[in-house]
């Protein structure tokens, strides 16, 4: 009797919420196609997640089901970003951005695996490896946020969104995103069978960035603060230290950055 009562709630809430999303998202698309399966998508995803949180209500939390909640809200980030709630990806250069903080984590990996692999062992170059590429990968993702603020006109949503752009990548679903960039076609007379496959993939690859790079989509709206210039306002609307130009104002983060990491470099040769 439990079980049922507990599907009837998950059963409900994905209903509820795959409806709610629809109508919300029917003024930002004009779509009937993106608006149905996107309500389809949600609501499956909202009362697969009821459903398990639900359980742990009953049955104490199971680590092997945590997964479910990463997805699902995955899942729902991607519905809104293809009814146009807010720009994800402004366009394939912002894509791009994103993924590069991603790209240098895998790369200092298989870095680390090689050099283990080489001598046998843990090395005492793997902190500083690690520091060096953490600093790189805090500055790289730096303009994907800032894209995102100035995209959204929001410093607190665009701040949400870029986190997301850049964890994103991480999770690997965004492995197709290359696919999709890539404007070369598959030639016609390349062979059935693989020309049929190479042709499957490339669609699948351009689907996830037809959803996400949506910067064109999205009607542009007044233009936002810089977080940096809205921390730095007087109270009388002006900048307390007056204009700093843009490259100006990276370069004094940039050396910020540079100068911690150089002094936890200090702290580990030390130790």
């Amino acid at each position: 009797m439990l079980i049922d009562v507990v599907f009837i709630i998950a059963c409900s809430a994905g209903l509820i919420g795959a409806l709610v999303i629809a109508a919300i998202g029917a003024r930002f698309s004009r779509s009937p196609w993106v608006l149905a399966c996107g309500g389809a998508f949600s609501g499956i995803a909202l009362g697969t997640a009821t459903y398990v949180t639900c359980g742990w209500v009953r049955h104490g939390f199971n680590p092997f089901q945590a997964w479910v909640l990463p997805v699902s809200l995955t899942v729902l980030m991607l519905v809104m970003a293809a009814q146009d709630w807010f720009v994800f990806y402004a366009d394939r250069k912002d894509a791009v951005q994103s993924v590069q903080p991603t790209v240098v984590v895998l790369a200092t990996t298989l870095l680390c695996w090689l050099i283990a692999h080489a001598l046998g062992g843990h090395s005492l170059f793997f902190p500083v490896i690690w520091a060096g590429a953490g600093s790189l990968a805090i500055l790289l993702c730096i303009p994907p946020i800032q894209r995102s603020i100035e995209a959204n006109c929001s410093i607190g949503l665009g701040t949400l969104i870029g986190a997301c752009k850049i964890v994103l990548p991480m999770t690997g679903i965004i492995l197709l995103i290359p696919l999709g960039i890539s404007k070369q076609s598959v030639p016609a007379n390349r062979p059935g069978g693989l020309g049929n496959f190479l042709s499957l993939c490339r669609d699948i690859g351009l689907l996830l960035p037809m959803m996400l790079i949506n910067g064109a989509r999205v009607p542009p709206s007044a233009p936002a603060l810089d977080p940096l210039e809205y921390l730095l306002q007087a109270k009388d609307g002006g900048p307390v230290g007056g204009s700093m130009p843009r490259l100006k104002r990276d370069s004094v983060v940039l050396v910020l950055v540079l100068a911690i990491h150089v002094l936890c470099g200090v702290m580990i040769v030390k130790d």
